[in-house]
């Protein structure tokens, strides 16, 4: 009998990272959550601009593209306004997105 006795096989794949028990979220979510939190407890404000994205990424030791997905989070919640080639400026308060 061919194959008969063939072990399963187990797929070596990574595991992607941890962020917490029971609520795994994107790296551009958790820090885009980071930054809001940080714009609307006055770390940031109004009128100032954000790090570049690439000490942003080097400090929280994610890559440019992850900041990048960040603020266009915070860009859609209407927090920072962003423009190719310039740092993110703050704009106010978050407002709820549908």
């Amino acid at each position: 009998m061919v194959g008969a006795h063939r072990r399963p096989v187990r797929r070596r794949g990574r595991r992607g990272p941890d962020f917490g028990e029971r609520n795994p979220r994107h790296a551009f979510e958790k820090l885009a959550a980071e930054l809001r939190a940080a714009i609307e407890a006055g770390q940031y404000p109004v009128g100032s601009e954000l790090p570049y994205a690439r000490d942003l990424a080097a400090t929280r030791d994610v890559s440019v593209g992850t900041v990048s997905r960040a603020i266009a989070e915070l860009r859609t919640r209407g927090l920072v306004e962003a423009m190719q080639y310039r740092r993110a400026r703050v704009t106010g308060q978050s407002r709820s997105v549908g």
